[in-house]
């Protein structure tokens, strides 16, 4: 964030309207490696959380050294932070703000309570779509929200650990997950042509594609639609069905959390639910999509479903393109397209 944004000045601004009203003058602090803005004197809560969140897999020495860069930042009373700023605010050793990629999470460890706002100047759809999801559908392992506004909620903290730091268990827990959100969204289910969805997302990358050219996006939507045509002349040709139905849109394992007591499941961030294939969640969840390079595994495979989730992930991509207030990620944007456009033979 801090290569791709003003991330101070947003800062600043996306706080200073979160705590508007306050009185007391107060310094925080930002440590960008552990992408938390906390007191100087963090609460013992607050340090087990990101202990906890930087737990990290891989050798020994490198979990070791993880967890002592962690303690000495949050031990160091400030002096190793890269920024410290006064603001108005009622924050204080019990307060970690946890910036994302286009909203805030504001944790209150003293109420255990995590409020999320929108970034300054960032569009709030997706914080909209997220509400508009959470208040409509009600089960288990869907956090339920303590109080909403148009652009913002609030929360109670889950007690626990995403499963992508569960170690060992970590394929066990995203069976339960996908099981459980696979059993949720049955009667959502319906077979189409693999012809008709694909006309389907044809039209919606054309209206997409113009809202690129309205926001003013440095992205070249001839390449693009090519790369799309290129991508659905697989489905079109398949001659089969395609189950589409709800999907979580972005189904990895840090959206996942065990409760440590209870061993719940809880599946969190709906920003991105929608309509997609079937293939789509699956592939976030068990082939990593959603990380930088997890797509490059599907560029050269033409079956159905890989080419289903190249185009749904096209899509998901733009959507991500256009929440995002000016040019931001476009460049990232266009070394995929290229990448695929390669890959394609386009």
């Amino acid at each position: 964030m801090l290569k791709r944004e003003s991330f101070y000045e947003i800062n600043e601004k996306t706080l200073g309207a979160f705590y508007e009203g306050q009185e007391k003058l107060k310094k925080l602090y930002v440590y960008p490696e552990l992408n938390a803005i906390v007191t100087a004197r963090p609460s013992k809560k607050v340090k087990e959380y990101l202990y906890t969140e930087y737990r990290v897999s891989g050798s020994l020495l490198r979990r070791i050294a993880v967890r002592f860069y962690a303690t000495l930042m949050l031990n160091s009373g400030g002096l190793l932070a890269s920024k410290r700023f006064a603001i108005k605010t009622s924050a204080d050793k019990d307060t970690l703000i946890y910036p994302c990629n286009k909203k805030y999470r504001i944790f209150d460890f003293g109420k255990n309570t995590v409020s999320v706002t929108p970034k300054y100047g960032f569009p709030t759809g997706d914080l909209e779509n997220e509400i508009a999801f959470r208040t409509q559908n009600h089960a288990d392992f869907i956090p339920k929200l303590a109080s909403f506004c148009d652009n913002g909620y609030t929360e109670s903290i889950i007690d626990g650990y995403p499963i992508a730091r569960a170690g060992e268990r970590q394929a066990e827990l995203c069976e339960r997950a996908y099981n459980i959100w696979q059993s949720y969204i049955g009667d959502s289910i319906e077979r189409i042509s693999s012809y008709k969805y694909a006309q389907m997302l044809e039209d919606e990358l054309t209206s997409l594609a113009d809202k690129l050219v309205e926001c003013n996006k440095d992205v070249d939507t001839a390449v693009l639609r090519s790369v799309m045509e290129s991508v659905l002349s697989d489905l079109r040709i398949a001659d089969c069905e395609i189950e589409i139905g709800l999907s979580h849109g972005d189904l990895q394992s840090g959206n996942i959390w065990v409760e440590r007591e209870t061993d719940k499941i809880y599946i969190i961030d709906w920003e991105s639910y929608g309509k997609r294939s079937i293939f789509y969640d699956r592939a976030a969840l068990y082939d990593g999509i959603r990380r930088k390079d997890g797509i490059s595994r599907y560029k050269k495979e033409r079956d159905i479903a890989h080419s289903t989730v190249i185009a749904e992930d096209i899509i998901f991509r733009v959507k991500e393109l256009i929440n995002l207030p000016e040019n931001f990620g476009t460049g990232n944007f266009n070394e995929f397209l290229f990448e695929l456009k390669g890959e394609r033979n386009v």
